[in-house]
């Protein structure tokens, strides 16, 4: 006998299971045919239980109706959620227009006050100094004096003020 290696063993058994292997099955079927008496019993039990009595069908036809009715609330609340969150939804979409309009709008503006402050910056050096800001504060401020109403005319008698 020759000797094989470990490997070609493993090969062969490979091999062998990749090949698809055919199982053929036989199977016979076997009819009893019952008695009369199991056909009765069976034909009276599979009436029975087909068909429900009318306690049982009006029962069944409540719990339709109630289960239909709680579907239908719950329906509704759902669709008022629905409309709910829809104009939830276009609320949100305006202000989310709005914001983008009011970011614009900022950015436009810091531009324009950036190029305007850059020019006044720019001008200064350009021209030739003016008058000074702090000439106009260098003047003295003159004071004004109440005059003096302790010698009126009238009293309070005379007035007719009252405390």
């Amino acid at each position: 006998m020759v000797r094989k290696n470990l490997s070609d063993l493993l090969k062969e058994e490979a091999q062998k299971s990749a090949e698809p292997q055919e199982i053929t099955v036989e199977a016979k079927l076997v009819v009893e045919e019952p008695t009369s008496e199991e056909t009765d019993s069976e034909s009276a039990t599979n009436h029975r239980r087909t068909s429900p009595t009318k306690a049982e069908l009006e029962t069944t036809v409540k719990e339709i109706q109630v289960a239909l009715e709680a579907a239908q609330t719950e329906n509704k609340e759902l669709r008022s959620q629905l409309q709910d969150q829809k104009a939830l939804v276009e609320k949100v979409e305006k202000l989310q227009v709005e914001l983008d309009q009011a970011k614009e709008t900022i950015l436009k503006l810091t531009e324009t006050n950036t190029k305007s402050s850059s020019k006044t910056n720019s001008k200064p050096a350009s021209k030739p100094a003016s008058k000074p800001a702090s000439s106009a504060l260098a003047r003295p401020v003159q004071s004004y004096a109440l005059p003096d109403m302790s010698s009126s005319a009238f009293s309070d008698k005379d007035i007719g003020w009252f405390d």
